[in-house]
């Protein structure tokens, strides 16, 4: 068994070839959902003003009235220019898959030392898993969310690229242009970014034995430096946003009444994320099993001398207190576990984290294990996921069809009374429910969920759907819910 081989998957085409498969299957499913994808609440919102007014305009309107993350409006008002110039929203999902997928490639050839399709592979499963288990799969299409995808992403390649020994004068830009776009992102994530900096930096001074000198010379410590003063600017500018304040005092934010009542719901929402993620768990194993395995064949080329159990107990403590940490800001800000969505970046770091943990163990596994047994497990972890995703194939395409011509329908009509001068109250149908299937409602038969953010209205003709809708095809008669 050559030790060179990160999976010897170069003598095992069945599972090389099944990850493929695999993973075109995962693209096909994304494809169709983008097809049959309408535009919901707040992208009308959005798209009319970046036509209306343009793009910094919309930054600027976002920034006084609305939230201060600069580099979260920047990328809302050229994604919707690129819809108002396109006329398509199709391309919006698969832009943001393909600058996620070639970021992971970039991190994947750094960490693994490859580049070949081998790494591509590994890439795109973990892109496609990342999206696919996300608390609300409904985001990925919401076109206004489309960012919380790419943000943990863009995380992960800064610190992959401080870190390296040498950088060329194009990556040093595109370092400090990432750090910039993560700067201005999140209130919320933003300061773990600062203290992941911290951190790093902290870890170089211990390695280089406290001595000041030689850690500020390292090329290294400098990258991590000046990433650190830009996203502490960048922080600073998101929260003296006065469209903070003013957001703060809509009736979705509801803090909690004391210190007792704030703890309660913070251990409320700390135990639902872990439940949550629980029901994603099974699509983790197959990450896990082939991390496993790349520490496992590079236990010569990765030798890291330290106490294993310290490592669990270090690691899992740091990794909970990371999760309640997370969970904290919107406890705090809606006395509830909030939009799901938020927790997006932190769904993408505990799939870091399983992968470490994989990892780690088989560059610590000393005693005799049956690697064939491993890779079976891998198969057979594909083998249930290739079937899963043909089933969602042929149960949500239909589905997502019917809702979309349900919309295209709808549209259409509200167009035509346009046309035609009407001016009286109109009543419309509900729209087709693009609903599907996940593992949770298949155990507990709850809420079954949904494929995308709706484009439905309400009974209130003064409802803010009704009134997104109403605004941006400037109709001179209101529409509600039949």
């Amino acid at each position: 068994m050559k030790q060179n081989k990160i999976l010897n998957f170069q003598s095992d085409t069945k599972t090389t070839l099944l990850l493929v498969v695999l993973n075109a299957l995962f693209i096909a499913y994304f494809l169709f959902m983008a097809i049959y994808n309408r535009l919901s609440q707040d992208d009308f919102l959005f798209l009319k003003s970046v036509h209306n007014s343009g793009c910094i305009q919309l930054v600027k309107w976002a920034y006084l009235f609305q939230s201060g993350r600069f580099t979260h409006y920047s990328y809302i008002s050229i994604i919707f220019l690129i819809i108002d110039k396109t006329g398509s929203f199709f391309i919006i999902p698969v832009i943001v898959w393909v600058i996620d997928f070639f970021l992971l490639l970039f991190v994947m050839k750094k960490i693994l030392n490859k580049n070949n399709y081998i790494t591509a592979n590994l890439s795109a499963l973990i892109l496609n898993v990342f999206i696919l288990t996300n608390f609300e799969f409904t985001a990925f299409y919401w076109i206004c969310s489309t960012f919380y995808y790419i943000q943990p992403v863009l995380v992960l390649f800064l610190f992959v690229m401080v870190n390296q020994k040498n950088v060329s004068k194009i990556q040093y830009c595109l370092l400090i242009f990432i750090a910039v776009l993560i700067s201005g992102s999140s209130e919320i994530f933003v300061p773990f970014c600062l203290l992941f900096t911290i951190l790093n930096l902290g870890y170089y001074y211990i390695k280089n034995n406290k001595d000041l000198h030689k850690t500020i010379s390292d090329k290294r410590i400098q990258r991590l430096l000046l990433s650190l003063i830009i996203l502490f600017i960048g922080f600073v500018i998101v929260i003296i946003a006065p469209g903070n304040y003013l957001r703060a005092k809509e009736v979705i934010f509801h803090h909690p009444d004391n210190v007792v009542e704030f703890l309660k719901i913070s251990i409320q929402s700390f135990v639902l994320f872990l439940y949550l993620l629980a029901f994603k768990f099974p699509y983790y194993i197959i990450l896990i099993l082939i991390s496993f395995l790349i520490g496992f064949f590079n236990r010569t080329n990765f030798v890291i001398d330290f106490n294993y159990k310290r490592f669990l107990l270090i690691s899992w403590g740091c990794y909970l207190l990371f999760v309640f940490l997370n969970v904290l800001p919107t406890a705090y800000l809606m006395s509830c576990f909030g939009f799901q969505r938020i927790y997006t970046t932190t769904i993408f770091f505990s799939m870091l984290f399983f992968g470490i943990q994989g990892f780690v163990f088989g560059l610590k596994t000393n005693f005799l294990i049956n690697i064939l047994f491993i890779r079976r497990l891998i198969l057979i972890n594909i083998f249930i996921l290739i079937p899963v995703m043909v089933i969602n194939l042929i149960v949500d395409i239909p589905t997502a069809k019917k809702y979309s011509q349900s919309d295209i329908e709808r549209t259409n009509l509200i167009l035509d009374l346009k046309k035609h001068h009407h001016k009286r109250l109109v009543e419309l149908k509900p729209l087709y429910k693009p609903t599907t299937y996940s593992l949770k409602y298949l155990i507990l038969r709850e809420k079954q969920p949904l494929l995308y953010y709706c484009n439905e209205i309400e009974s209130d003709t003064s409802a803010y759907s009704n009134m997104c809708i109403k605004n941006y095809y400037e109709l001179d008669f209101s529409i509600r819910l039949k």
